[in-house]
């Protein structure tokens, strides 16, 4: 059954081989619908694998999908995550709970955000955020309101360039960008002026699985930012005092974390799943880690994002330029570098085997 090989075609053939896998190591299985259907009118839902049990001491939930087509590698992760599990079994005192496609529509249709165009990881808030005050005079740029083509590429490299020069960068170019914006809704980044479904049914399923837990670790795979097949550690947590998270969080798993909520983060992103749960589990002892595995530079992602992007709002579905489109951007989010698959699943199973190793914290942490 053990298939280090195995990587999903679609949204569809991921969900079969999870609930195999899950029922295979005895997970009880849950089922959420979503109400916006596949590619051809097919029900869509988040699936849940439970092996917990009322002695459970720490609790760990294993995510993927937040981000669509960037839950080929996080679903992988939880494949061999499962057959591991059903080989070994559970660590002492600890429950591991796997939600497989968050955000099953942006997954089924190859695309990053939801139905609605919604960025799922910037539609975490209770109020929508305001936008960076530069996004405005950006968004023509980025998203020209015609089908993507070479012409277009090239005019928007330029422009580009220009504004690299300009901003002294291209990170200060590409903050207004990433850290979502919410007056665009066929922009990039657009986190939505409501709570997605998508946000409110991980929201509640969360809620419900962490109820009675009183140490919750969430990890959750993302593809896409950093040097290739690495994992970067992005999150926070209350297990230890603030002052000490970042060595606790460096020694235990053998790497730098970047702390969220630390000023000089490269995008200061809003809404975001981290942030939500900073607000709802801090009563309970909790540590939220992005797991984000790198895959190209910077300049390919966002380009292959601004593509797709146009092609989803601009083009007719049948095509080229629109079938090239997807096709980028599920290059840039889920390579197929045999290579890199072998490499990002094996670090972000690392990680989970070292969450699965985080001392049981039996004390409140002052905050």
């Amino acid at each position: 059954m053990f298939d280090k090989n195995y990587w999903p075609a679609d949204y569809f053939a991921s969900r079969a081989r999870f609930i195999e896998l899950g029922n295979a190591c005895g997970a009880h299985m849950d089922a959420h619908p979503i109400a916006a259907l596949g590619p051809a009118g097919e029900t869509l839902t988040v699936d849940v694998a439970s092996l917990t049990s009322p002695t459970d001491e720490h609790l760990i939930i294993l995510t993927s999908g937040v981000h669509g087509v960037e839950g080929f590698v996080g679903a992988v992760v939880q494949f061999q995550a499962l057959q591991m599990l059903a080989q070994s079994g559970l660590p002492k005192s600890t429950g591991i709970v796997m939600i497989h496609a968050a955000n099953p529509w942006g997954f089924a249709h190859l695309r990053r955000v939801d139905e609605n165009n919604v960025d799922v990881n910037r539609n975490f808030f209770k109020t929508a955020p305001k936008s960076h005050p530069c996004y405005a005079a950006l968004d023509p740029i980025i998203n020209a309101p015609k089908s993507p083509s070479t012409a277009g590429e090239i005019k928007y490299w330029l422009n580009a360039i220009k504004l690299i020069a300009l901003s002294l960068g291209i990170t200060k170019l590409f903050k207004p960008i990433a850290q979502g914006q919410y007056d665009f809704p066929k922009g990039v980044f657009f986190g939505g002026t409501r709570p997605s479904e998508s946000s409110r049914l991980l929201q509640n399923i969360i809620a419900d699985l962490s109820a009675n837990s009183k140490q919750v670790t969430i990890l959750d795979i993302h593809s896409g930012l950093g040097p290739s097949a690495k994992v970067s550690l992005i999150g926070n947590s209350n297990m230890v005092p603030k002052e000490e998270r970042l060595n606790w969080l460096k020694k235990h798993y053998g790497k730098t974390v970047y702390i969220d909520t630390d000023k000089n983060n490269t995008y200061n992103a809003k809404g975001t799943f981290s942030q939500w749960c900073q607000r709802t589990l801090n009563e309970k002892l909790y540590l939220y880690l992005c797991i984000e595995i790198g895959t190209v530079n910077p300049i390919s992602l966002f380009s292959a994002l601004r593509r797709e992007n146009q092609a989803h709002h601009w083009a007719e579905n049948n095509t080229t330029s629109y079938a090239r489109s997807k096709q980028a951007l599920l290059a840039v989010f889920a390579p197929q570098s045999q290579q890199w698959r072998r490499k990002s699943v094996a670090e972000a199973l690392q990680i989970l085997y070292k969450t699965s190793n985080l001392p049981t914290i039996h004390a409140n942490i002052e905050q």
